[in-house]
């Protein structure tokens, strides 16, 4: 007997209602929204600081280059160059990707 007052008692609960309203869900809902635009923010500054360090490294390796004469500067120059542009290319798309 207490075992069906019991499973009544969670049926109003359950995840699988379609019901899933309870006091506070919609400023839950703006909080993580605004939670979400934060990191979104804080992940793009991260990402041009990470274009703008590869950029600067890949013209440091290239500098090396021009002092040694070695080609393994190069390669890493034009390597950090590359992943400078890959970052820059994610940076544009990623406000795309997020709406």
């Amino acid at each position: 007997m207490a075992g069906a007052s019991f499973g009544g008692l969670l049926a109003n609960f359950s995840l699988g209602s379609k019901d899933r309203s309870w006091p506070g869900k919609r400023r839950w809902q703006e909080s993580r929204f605004v939670s979400m635009i934060r990191l979104l923010t804080a992940h793009r500054i991260l990402i041009a600081t990470a274009v703008v360090f590869f950029v600067f490294f890949a013209f440091w390796e290239y500098r090396s280059y021009l002092q040694t004469d070695n080609g393994w500067a190069v390669f890493r120059a034009v390597l950090y160059l590359l992943v400078a542009v890959c970052f820059g290319v994610y940076f544009k798309k990623l406000k795309q990707w997020y709406k």
